[in-house]
């Protein structure tokens, strides 16, 4: 059964959602089980879908694919941050949508100490901030490569409160003095962490914990939903300005392999004009794309401040995909 890929092409806001949401639907008119997996990124991706009758609810740690009833699968690649994973699930209770998800042992898991110390380095840029989305995503990336310092989902039933502060009374005053930045306040405020435990309780008992290998248990096919978009690749993006995070096909590719899946069709998406939400490069900036743009998701913030758009270059889209494609990452 063919499985479906679906990647962003530029700087993410492509419509990723919107593809995943329709290609799953393709797939259970034809009588097929689709689970969607998220296999890179985390919670600072959102992915909208708007149904027919007007429900409408911003994907980030759930599939595109959930107002259908399709579930979810959180690769060993997704960063989970538990408070955004609460927050998200009771909203969708609250449409009347019953979220079902399974997740790797092995991904990562986002502490508030990683939060704080990405808002606090991108408001140290002032001006020259690299579009972070204030999520932790590299911080938490950073974090693990130091392996006492590494939480993952299959480590949080054992967690204590006493490793939340270990963690924060050596880690962070490290990874601090590496940025010189100051603590803030709410560094030393034990509250979130123990908010970080009751959250942790509550995500373990409204997932489901699958290894990768295990993903075709849950269905019979799948939908990769990626996130981002492959201008913010880390291998293949405008560094600084990109994202701790595969964005192409390598995540996605890995994932198939694991859980035996060979027939993937890959799915470049993109908008007919660009779009980057954030710093960075947006090539041709600044010529009118002759479309009046108004993204609701998109709101304006400290961190990324406003949605930006430009005219789409063909051409700098065509080599993107054809390297991607080709398991290459773009230069």
């Amino acid at each position: 059964m063919t499985s479906y890929a679906v990647i962003g092409a530029g700087y993410g806001d492509e419509g990723k959602g919107v593809v995943t949401d329709f290609l799953t639907s393709q797939l259970i008119s034809m009588g097929k089980n689709p689970i969607v997996a998220r296999c890179n990124g985390g919670g600072q991706a959102g992915h909208t879908v708007q149904s027919p009758e007007g429900l409408r609810h911003v994907f980030k740690h759930h599939g595109s694919g959930s107002l259908l009833g399709a579930p979810t699968y959180l690769s060993a690649d997704f960063i989970v941050n538990l408070f955004g994973f609460r927050k998200e699930n009771e909203e969708l209770k609250a449409l009347w949508v019953t979220p079902k998800v399974a997740v790797s042992p092995d991904s990562m898991v986002t502490l508030p100490i990683d939060e704080m110390i990405n808002q606090a380095k991108e408001v140290a840029r002032g001006d020259k901030k690299h579009g972070s989305c204030g999520w932790g995503i590299g911080e938490t990336v950073q974090r693990s490569l130091a392996p006492p310092y590494t939480i993952r989902v299959k480590d949080l039933a054992s967690l204590t409160l006493g490793k939340l502060l270990d963690i924060k009374e050596t880690y962070l005053p490290l990874r601090l003095a590496e940025q010189e930045l100051e603590p803030t306040e709410a560094m030393s405020n034990n509250g979130y962490d123990i908010a970080f435990l009751k959250d942790a309780r509550y995500f373990l008992e409204n997932v489901e914990i699958v290894p990768d290998e295990k993903l075709l248990e849950h269905a019979d096919c799948v939908v990769f939903e990626g996130a981002q978009g492959l201008g913010l690749d880390q291998d293949g993006g405008h560094f600084p300005y990109v994202t701790r995070s595969s964005t192409g096909l390598n995540n996605i590719d890995a994932l198939a392999k694991k859980a035996g899946i060979q027939n993937v069709q890959i799915v470049y998406v993109t908008r007919c004009y660009a779009t980057r939400d954030g710093a960075g490069p947006l090539e041709w900036e600044g010529i009118d794309v002759g479309v009046s743009v108004e993204d609701p998701t998109n709101i304006t913030n400290e961190w990324q401040d406003s949605l930006r758009v430009a005219p789409l270059d063909l051409n700098l889209l065509a080599r993107r995909v054809q390297n991607d494609a080709a398991g290459r990452p773009f230069r």
